[in-house]
């Protein structure tokens, strides 16, 4: 897909990345944004024209690029489709809110012209990939323990905003660490399939000037991997990102600041060198987009871990769920 005219609604530190890479990727390309105006990034980048919505709705668009607060991404949604003047339609992380779960999965049958992707980036960063490969492999097949965490500082994350007025750091923006953290959850319901909570601890710990959960543990068993735990919060530093897991016959483990995934088979232990820059998997993401290679945005795995979650809201402080 060659992508002449985007449109990205929401102009955050996201929508920023999106915008770049397209251009990049797509030399030529003239951006538009359709924007509210209040989060905290006022300014236009060069290169990007401000329209409003009637603006919007008047013209035709090959990519619209929805990269606002995680609970305006359902509404926009319903919105651009129904304006039809657009070919696909790209959701930056989470999706839609848990509770909107039933009415995206119904939209999106509805207008099944409009091809509508998820953008949960983490499954195309290269570490990803060496994973994927080797889980081809026999020896890889199924995975018997999986461990994955993610521990940051979120008051660190953007010098020019108030931490505690950002999407991130509240409710009714769709904040919080389950959300706005999605990517390892997303990720294992991607590699594992479908899977079943065992139990989950939700909890705000440290940053009480928000109103959001800044810690959550989870355990899940998966068809493909008999149990996995997930870790996360917004308070660790320094920042600390990692996979591991455990096969019948060896294991993978990447640090996500390192260049360097490592794996073993039958005992013997190997290594790989990978691109670590973070917009690594951005651009890998972008580029399958525009070579219409969308066979690993499969949805399936984005309804199943909001599902996880909205079991998890409901159920929280240590709660264990029954198979």
């Amino acid at each position: 897909m060659r992508i002449k005219n985007a449109v990205i609604f929401g102009l955050g530190s996201i929508g920023r990345r999106h915008a770049q890479i397209v251009k990049k990727l797509s030399p030529g390309c003239k951006i538009f944004a359709c924007r509210t105006k209040k989060g905290s990034l006022l300014d236009t980048p060069e290169g990007i024209k401000e329209i409003d919505f009637n603006t919007f709705v008047k013209n035709q668009y090959d990519i619209a690029i929805i990269s606002n607060p995680s609970s305006m991404h359902h509404e926009t949604l319903k919105k651009v489709m129904l304006a039809d003047n657009t070919k696909t339609i790209f959701v930056e992380k989470p999706f839609c809110l848990p509770e909107e779960i039933e009415d995206s999965a119904q939209l999106l049958n509805k207008n099944n012209k409009i091809r509508v992707i998820p953008g949960n980036s983490l499954r195309f960063h290269p570490a990803v990939d060496v994973l994927k490969g080797l889980m081809e492999k026999e020896d890889y097949r199924d995975a018997i323990e999986a461990y994955a965490h993610f521990g940051t500082y979120m008051p660190g994350w953007h010098p020019w905003e108030d931490y505690k007025e950002s999407y991130a750091a509240k409710k009714e923006f769709g904040g919080g660490i389950l959300l706005t953290s999605i990517h390892e959850l997303d990720l294992f319901y991607h590699l594992f399939g479908n899977g079943v909570v065992i139990a989950s601890f939700i909890a705000n710990y440290i940053l009480s000037e928000i109103d959001v959960d800044d810690s959550a543990q989870m355990l899940i068993q998966f068809n493909k991997c008999k149990i996995a735990n997930i870790s996360l919060n917004f308070y660790e530093k320094p920042v600390d990102r990692y996979i591991k897991i455990i096969f019948k016959n060896g294991f993978f483990y990447w640090k996500f600041k390192d260049n360097v995934v490592t794996f073993s088979q039958n005992g013997k232990e190997s290594s790989q060198n990978i691109s670590n820059a973070i917009n690594s998997m951005y651009i890998n993401m972008w580029k399958k987009i525009m070579n219409d290679d969308v066979v690993d945005f499969e949805m399936t795995s984005v309804y199943n871990s909001l599902k996880a979650i909205k079991l998890m809201n409901e159920n929280k402080n240590g709660s264990q769920f029954k198979k």
